[in-house]
């Protein structure tokens, strides 16, 4: 039998950057590094995670350090509070974490559109724990991973608060 697949392409308002397809990313020590058709590059330093966004776009971020990369050129930003882990979202919005567990603080969590930053406190599990690593779906819910909670690790995702995320063995 014969199967067509019609795929319907939205148009972007504005388009999404020009990048090279097949582009790949890499972390080298501290240095996010693209290779493409050129060749590899260094587009940013003084990185400790980054995020890789289905366009091609990119943005990294270190305690006091924001990148982003538009497929041509990366752009830098000071963050208005500390980073300890980063992800990039939709429409090119990029969450920041302060994970605030070192002290027993309640954590800080910073949305960046490329403009304005939103900062709100991010009670994420037990405020003892460490949240490791922050990622963005692409309907835009924002997951975080909790590791060594008093009830053990966790997957929380934000909704109107932060909800614990019932994972099956």
């Amino acid at each position: 039998s014969l199967q067509i697949v019609i795929t319907i392409v939205p148009l972007l308002d504005p388009p999404p950057p020009v990048t090279t397809p097949g582009a790949a990313y890499f972390l080298v020590g501290r240095s996010v590094v693209r290779l493409g058709d050129t060749g590899f590059a260094t587009i940013a330093t003084d990185i400790d995670t980054m995020d890789v966004l289905p366009d091609g776009t990119m943005w990294a971020c270190s305690m006091w350090h924001l990148a982003h990369w538009d497929g041509t050129k990366t752009t830098d930003y000071k963050p208005k509070l500390p980073v300890t882990t980063c992800a990039a979202g939709p429409g090119g919005v990029v969450w920041a974490l302060n994970d605030r567990h070192y002290d027993n603080a309640v954590d800080q969590l910073g949305r960046f559109d490329g403009k304005t930053w939103t900062i709100t406190t991010a009670a994420i599990g037990d405020v003892s724990a460490s949240t490791e690593a922050l990622l963005v779906d692409r309907d835009g819910r924002l997951y975080a991973l909790n590791r060594g909670s008093s009830g053990g690790d966790g997957v929380f995702v934000l909704d109107k608060t932060w909800r614990r995320l019932a994972l099956q063995k």
